[in-house]
């Protein structure tokens, strides 16, 4: 896509009158069905709307909750229901296996998987037994035995491909005495939702609610658990991997689960004080501190992907005048077709973040703090805090120093093994042809192939199409999902009004639904993201056209 053509899609959509936005809106709500909701604890009714799931309803009323994957797969949002269970559809697989991983199964729901056709009541406040998933920031001490013989299993990481390989080994594992498993973390964290660190930068907070799980699962589990704890080197040939306190461990199947760092560019000036990456909780917790300790009151993020524009939301929360560069003309270029990203960047233009496109980061000046960054286009921004979010890098440095082979990534085959047979990989750390890295499902499926495999069991990893993208955003419906270039044998829909900040886009090939980008077109989105998860579903012309018509306006 041209400059050229971007600016005369932007110029097109200034010409909205925000008289027509409104009354689009209450014609829309005039001609739909809501869903009400009643919270027991707190007494508040709100409404959710055709196409909207519980956890978007529960958020515009600011009711506390916490997001994260929104596919109901890391249990950061369970719900209780009290009446009305029967409006909502069954939980389905990856919903029912979240909620048994927190002993929720019958008991509750999440919200991000509920869709209500019909009035419901819920508790955000209920027993603590049925739903609190606690704070699990202390160590879980576990005493080890020396005459243990089991099958040992070490796993390095405890993001979620490290948790799913150990939940995973739990389920699988032969009856005749199983394994025994050691989880190893750098983090001084328990598993958390890394899709909630937004809120750990202008909440109030900071890690409570992040957590996924009772401390009691890895007791319920026997799974010993080292945090705050560095694996220094893999010795392969003894099969035995060295901690950073001096201990070592034998193994004789080992998980690296280490994921990825976030990437700065060899830029003048990066290691200034004041330059931040947003990739775990310390990240997180050391940007709020930074923001207090010194009055900061600009910021400038460089990356409009999708945790770029996020973060800047959360520190356009915490008060900061923010402003996004971004190299491509459009934000997040690799989601949204040409009319989406227009509409993205009115909206957060009005919502009060600048956004600069088509420019990057030339030096950062400052001495003992960061004073300004100038850009590629020559401009200079004054600013206090830049944080980067321009993707993420495998880390591999145990792996590459322990000889395995390795390339973006730690290179594993379909089941996850690496070049030494006694190894596997998984998550962001790990390279297999066609997988998509940084993606919570992704992970997940990686660590249950792992644990089928090196317990001997059949298993192998099939790439698929990404999971849908929801922008976690406050005041814009944003939701895409499969690829959005056309080529040979792609049939493309679009309609809405980028000047009214509607849009919708669908392209199919052979009648499959393999691409989609919504913005503020809910019960589009939904109909479309779900006929792309049945197998073999089949969409005919008609059946396009009745999808794409069900937002009016």
């Amino acid at each position: 896509m041209s400059e050229r053509a971007y600016r005369e899609a932007e110029r097109a959509s200034s010409r909205a009158s925000i008289g027509g936005v409104k009354a689009l809106r209450a014609a829309v709500r005039e001609n739909q069905n809501y869903a009400r909701v009643t919270e027991r604890a707190s007494g508040k009714q709100f409404e959710v709307r055709p196409g909207q799931n519980l956890l978007d309803a529960i958020e515009a009323t600011e009711l506390p909750i916490m997001s994260g994957c929104r596919m109901g797969m890391c249990g950061s949002d369970p719900v209780v229901i009290v009446d009305g269970g029967d409006n909502l559809a069954p939980p389905d697989e990856n919903e029912l296996t979240t909620l048994r991983r927190l002993g929720l199964e019958g008991r509750a729901r999440l919200a991000c998987c509920c869709e209500p056709n019909g009035d419901i009541a819920i508790d955000l406040d209920a027993d603590p037994e049925a739903i609190d998933t606690g704070n699990c920031a202390g160590a879980t001490d576990t005493v080890e035995t020396l005459d243990d013989d089991r099958f040992r299993v070490i796993i390095i990481g405890n993001g979620i491909a490290g948790i799913s390989t150990a939940e995973h080994l739990r389920e699988i594992e032969d009856s005749s005495g199983g394994c025994r498993i050691t989880l190893i973390s750098q983090e001084p964290h328990h598993f958390y939702n890394r899709m909630g660190l937004e809120k750990v930068v202008h909440g109030r907070a900071a890690m409570q609610g992040l957590y996924l799980m009772n401390e009691d699962w890895y007791q319920r589990n026997d799974i010993d658990v080292w945090l705050n704890t560095r694996v220094v080197r893999i010795n392969r040939q003894d099969r035995q991997i060295e901690l950073g306190t001096g201990d070592w461990l034998d193994y004789d199947k080992l998980v690296i689960a280490t994921g990825g760092r976030a990437f700065v560019p060899p830029t003048p000036g990066a290691d200034t004080p004041g330059c931040f990456t947003l990739r775990d909780a310390a990240d997180a917790l050391s940007i709020r501190a930074w923001v207090q300790d010194h009055g900061c009151r600009q910021a400038v993020v460089l990356g409009g992907g999708v945790l770029g524009v996020e973060a800047a939301d959360a520190l356009h929360q915490l008060g900061l005048r923010v402003t996004i560069v971004h190299s491509s003309y459009q934000l997040m270029n690799r989601q949204l077709d040409l009319h989406a990203g227009v509409i993205l960047r009115k909206f957060l233009v009005n919502h009060g973040i600048d956004v600069i496109t088509g420019a990057g980061i030339r030096r950062i000046d400052g001495g003992e703090r960061l004073q300004r960054v100038i850009l590629t286009n020559g401009a200079a921004l004054t600013t206090d805090l830049l944080l980067f979010c321009i993707g993420v890098r495998a880390q591999t440095g145990l792996a590459e120093a322990a000889g395995l082979d390795i390339n973006r990534g730690v290179l594993v085959d379909a089941h996850m093994r690496t070049s030494d047979p006694d190894i596997y990989c998984v998550g962001d750390a790990a390279e297999l042809p066609g997988a998509i890295s940084g993606l919570w499902a992704v992970g997940n499926a990686q660590g249950k192939v792992a644990a089928a495999s090196l317990l001997g069991k059949p298993a192998q990893y099939e790439t698929g199409a990404a999971p849908p993208v929801q922008l976690k955003v406050g005041g814009i419906d944003l939701k895409c999902f499969g690829a959005i270039e056309e080529s040979e044998g792609v049939k493309s829909w679009s309609g809405g009004d980028v000047a009214q900040h509607k849009w919708k886009h669908l392209l199919v090939k052979d009648g499959r639904a393999i691409g989609g980008v919504f913005v503020n077109t809910a019960l589009v989105a939904s109909a479309a993201i779900a006929a792309s998860k049945q197998p073999g579903k089949t969409l005919s012309a008609r059946d396009i056209e009745e999808l794409m018509s069900k937002d009016r306006g």
